[in-house]
């Protein structure tokens, strides 16, 4: 299965992703206990219904003052049926890294598993995502936002979403995701934001 990231998601190259995967152990049990690129890409649950859900918006601008980081953890991960496979390098015990403003408004990056979610920090709420594009064994061309939402004291929440491209027939059933994150909030030295 070729997985490529969007480009207006700003993430790393499928490449990229793909190594980090194969570092952690993890490129032949993709979620779910399904090898990437083997088929049963079916959900009971199907949440998308255009490919306009399935897309990241814009990445916010870079923010110019003083930025901190702060470990991110996934303590759980929940497919919408076991048979699905989903295009995230987001699963159970991965760590990441979180880096917002030290105080304030402005951009905010979450690198997770080889992905960088990108997106804002608006009055200590997070919101970023990424985004992939991946064929599919059903012959259709796919696309996925995943999105990492909250407030970073109390818990982030991770949801995927997924839909064919548009113009596409006899495409399988999407499938969706969502996975809790704990950030670890410790007073931290700021980070030169180039």
């Amino acid at each position: 299965m070729l997985c490529l990231l969007t480009a207006a998601c700003g993430s790393a190259s499928s490449d990229d992703l793909e190594e980090e995967r194969a570092s952690e152990g993890a490129a032949s049990d993709a979620i779910g206990g399904k090898p990437i690129g083997e088929s049963g890409h079916v959900s009971a649950l199907p949440e998308v219904t255009s490919s306009s859900d399935a897309t990241c918006g814009k990445p916010a601008p870079e923010s110019l003052g003083p930025a901190c980081e702060h470990v991110v953890n996934v303590t759980s991960f929940d497919l919408s049926s076991v048979t699905c496979w989903v295009d995230t390098a987001v699963m159970p015990g991965a760590k990441g890294t979180l880096r917002t403003p030290c105080s304030g408004d402005g951009q905010a990056i979450l690198m997770l598993g080889g992905m960088k979610f990108t997106g804002v920090i608006t009055g200590g709420n997070i919101a970023v995502c990424a985004g992939t594009e991946f064929e599919w064994d059903d012959g259709c061309a796919w696309s996925s936002a995943q999105r990492i939402e909250g407030d970073p004291s109390r818990g982030l929440v991770f949801r995927y979403s997924e839909a064919p491209k548009p113009n596409q027939t006899s495409c399988a059933s999407a499938c969706t995701a969502t996975a809790n994150l704990d950030v670890q909030l410790t007073p931290e030295k700021p980070q030169d934001p180039r």
